[in-house]
């Protein structure tokens, strides 16, 4: 290199290494945060916002409260609006505070709503007749209590064992399944809120058909406009554009409000001083808890559909705003949140994608604005009841009915151009056990499809990463050239693989096939070793256990041995069991890694070569070198440069570090090439016995030695160093040539095989 290459070099890495010098940027303390809220031009943005999504928020809570507390429970809907209210300020609230990201709008989930719709009417039905309705509306209060405490309590518990991120592996199309049920319920509860009556004559009965039919023509007007027009005050400027024509239809055919309310087309009353009517502790006296029992299914699908409405709403969150969630803090939130609501039984809920990414694409992104909805939600909630008789019954079935087609159209017409064949039926399964039979029985459908998909997936899956010969993969013992011809021609004699990944009962049976085959194979050379490598194996199934016995057994009959490498402490301890332990070192044998496996073949088939009696000796490094030479005359003048050094076993040749010195012949015994690791150990390299060169790159490169060298037993070495090399040159030059040629060939041989095995694993 000159000096103008030699000086920008050292320029570039100049800079580069003040640039690695610059401080992270770090996240901004929840102080600054707020602090940055509360400047003019965020809150200006903080306020719209807060105002859109509280009468969202609002909106849906009534919503869904008047689809839970319906039918016989209708004159409880007041109370019941006051238990969502309340829940979802506090869950608005705690997750604009203490979220891990500014600007997430949380609150009681339409999904979970579904399912606890279909739990009241179930509670309602088991009750006896002549039941009081308030010990009928206080037992669906206890219910969603429990639903929340249940989902609260899982919640915390899977955030504090930090398990949030497990949330993440729940197959695609399970996922598809619970929440295109969910729509289907929604859909179903919407229809039976604007008719008073079941599904079936609300379907069938041109009187009733009436009634619903406007909430359809509002969620297909709003899912049309939403398709085509993402703008923030669509949402609420249809809810309120719609109201506006109830009211002008009333006025053209002077129908009273009072006459209007008792057909069924408005909310009916609402209760002086505020819809705050929280369930005393001494009401929970008149709950029966025999139906409250029986009720568990719906507790425990509401948890599920939550956990998968948290999971899909964070993973959308994060693309939304561009930013990664700390899932097992939203987990914890989230969790005490539902516990509070749980008080006043307040359904359960979870993160809202469509509000906070409304939030975001106002540029309103900080802590204030969950907080300011909160406070309108506070305002309703204490002091406006008498607004929400102005909520036709249409407006909110139609939203439930738009938050289920939603789902229906994402999931059951979308998803049929995004999903393969088989997952799309797992979808459309689950929809059908759900409508026909049930939630609680589609989870469990959805949970043993989920298994035997992952079984399915899994099983395609080879746990083979790479299969190699002893040709193309040797150990890292540096033989000389006699026994590396021998080990390449006799490489058909080790069939080797490296497994990957989790292997169980199906992938081990594949494994052993695969084994088999390779056995009776023809066409090819037939193997005595079978190396296994499990370095890169995550785990291992008992029943996995079962193939590998098959194996051993139809390897004793073939006359194979197996070699096991860089097994786990588990697996090493099931094969100091029967029927394993008494095959040991006959038919099977363990190594730590596969470098000691492999050096262990080597040294039988080399031990197999020198048992046939030619009495060949691997050559020592005189005898190499007296054929490099071609002259016995010419060998013992290149010798007369080298100084004969002779080591006892566990001294250093060469340390890690060391300048370059010269080269080191071995003559006699072995040595081992050892690299020290961050923590202080030694792994080994390579081992090198007679016939072989170290420190040649040292001296060739001119760079410290990057190993330490031990000898592993007594040992005898020449060493040529540089001063000697440099006489060798100036007086033998031709001595020096052939020398210099003879390094060159033994580097290149060392490429050579790490080229051959770089092909195969590259396959």
């Amino acid at each position: 290199m000159d000096a103008q290459s030699d000086g920008a070099l050292a320029s570039y890495l100049d800079a580069d290494a003040q640039e690695d010098d610059l401080p992270l940027v770090s996240k901004p303390t929840w102080f600054e945060e707020m602090a940055e809220a509360l400047k003019p031009q965020n809150l200006i943005a903080a306020l719209m916002a807060g105002a859109i999504t509280g009468v969202i928020g609002v909106t849906a809570s009534i919503a869904f409260a008047s689809l839970i507390f319906s039918g016989d429970l209708a004159p409880y809907a007041p109370a019941g609006i006051g238990f969502l209210l309340f829940g979802g300020m506090i869950m608005v609230t705690l997750t604009s505070l203490f979220s891990s990201t500014p600007g997430v709008i949380s609150g009681v989930t339409d999904s979970g709503v579904a399912v606890l719709s279909v739990a009241a009417v179930a509670v309602i039905a088991a009750l006896p007749p002549g039941t009081p309705p308030e010990t009928a509306f206080v037992t669906v209060g206890a219910v969603i209590m429990g639903a929340s405490i249940l989902t609260g309590l899982a919640f915390l518990l899977l955030g504090f064992l930090r398990l949030g991120d497990m949330i993440r592996f729940i197959p695609y199309p399970v996922i598809g399944g619970f929440l295109s049920g969910s729509g289907l319920l929604l859909v179903k509860g919407a229809i039976t809120l604007m008719t008073h009556a079941s599904l079936v004559p609300s379907l069938t009965q041109p009187g009733l058909i009436v009634r619903w039919l406007p909430g359809l023509v509002f969620a297909v007007v709003l899912i049309l406009i939403m398709k085509r027009i993402s703008h923030f005050l669509i949402l609420p400027g249809l809810i309120i554009v719609s109201i506006a024509i109830f009211f002008a239809v009333l006025a053209a055919t002077g129908t009273p409000m009072g006459v209007a309310a008792q057909q069924g087309w408005l909310l009916n009353s609402m209760p002086a001083g505020g819809l705050w009517q929280p369930i005393q502790l001494a009401d929970l006296r008149q709950v029966d808890w025999g139906i409250l029992f029986d009720q568990a299914g719906s507790l425990l699908s509401t948890s599920v559909v939550l956990v998968i409405s948290l999971l899909l709403g964070a993973t959308g969150i994060e693309l939304e705003v561009q930013k990664d969630i700390d899932l097992n803090r939203e987990l914890k939130i989230l969790g005490v949140g539902n516990l509070l609501g749980a008080l006043v039984a307040s359904p359960p809920g979870a993160h809202y994608l469509g509000s906070t990414a409304l939030v975001h694409r106002m540029k309103a992104g900080t802590r204030l604005v969950g907080v300011l909805q909160a406070a309108l939600t506070a305002v309703v909630l204490f002091a406006g009841a008498s607004l929400l008789l102005f909520f036709p019954i249409f407006v909110l079935g139609g939203l439930i009915m738009y938050f289920g087609v939603t789902f229906m159209l994402r999931w059951v017409v979308d998803a049929r151009k995004e999903l393969p064949t088989m997952d799309y039926v797992i979808v459309l399964l689950i929809l059908g056990v759900i409508f026909a039979v049930g939630f609680l029985p589609g989870i469990a459908v959805g949970i043993v499809l989920a298994v035997i998909l992952f079984v399915v997936n899994y099983s395609r899956i080879n746990v083979i990463k790479h299969a190699l010969s002893g040709a193309n993969h040797q150990s890292t013992v540096d033989r000389p050239e006699l026994y590396r011809d021998l080990l390449r021609r006799k490489g058909h004699w080790l069939y080797m693989v490296k497994l990957q990944g989790f292997i169980f009962f199906g992938t081990a049976n594949t494994l052993f096939n695969q084994f088999r085959a390779r056995i009776e194979d023809r066409e090819q050379q037939r193997p005595r070793y079978f190396l296994l490598d499990f370095h890169q194996v995550t785990g291992v199934d008992s029943s996995a256990m079962l193939s590998f016995q098959k194996m051993l057994q139809y390897a004793e009959q073939q006359n194979v041995v197996i070699l096991f490498t860089a097994l786990s402490p588990v697996m090493e301890k099931r094969l100091t069991q029967e029927p394993f332990v008494s095959k040991r070192d006959q038919q099977w044998r363990m190594f730590p890694d596969l470098d000691h496996g492999m050096e262990w073949y080597e040294d039988q088939v080399i031990e197999d070569f020198e048992s046939v009696g030619f009495g060949i000796k691997p050559p020592t490094m005189t005898r190499r070198l007296v054929k490099v030479l071609d002259s016995r005359k010419s060998a013992d003048a290149m010798m007369s440069y080298l100084q004969r050094i002779e080591m006892d076993a566990g001294e250093v040749v060469l340390e890690q570090g060391d300048p370059p010195c010269g080269m080191y012949f071995i003559e006699e015994g072995q040595v081992t090439v050892q690299l020290k690791l961050h923590d202080d150990r030694w792994m080994r390299i390579r081992t090198m016995s007679s016939g072989t060169v170290i420190g040649e790159l040292s001296y060739y490169l001119d760079i410290p030695a990057t190993a330490r060298v031990v000898t592993e037993g007594k040992a005898v070495l020449f060493f040529l160093s540089i001063e000697s090399l440099e006489a060798m040159g100036e007086k033998n030059p031709e001595i020096s040539t052939a020398f210099h040629k003879f390094m060159a060939n033994t580097i290149a041989e060392r490429l050579v095989s790490a080229n051959d095995t770089m092909k195969v694993l590259l396959d």
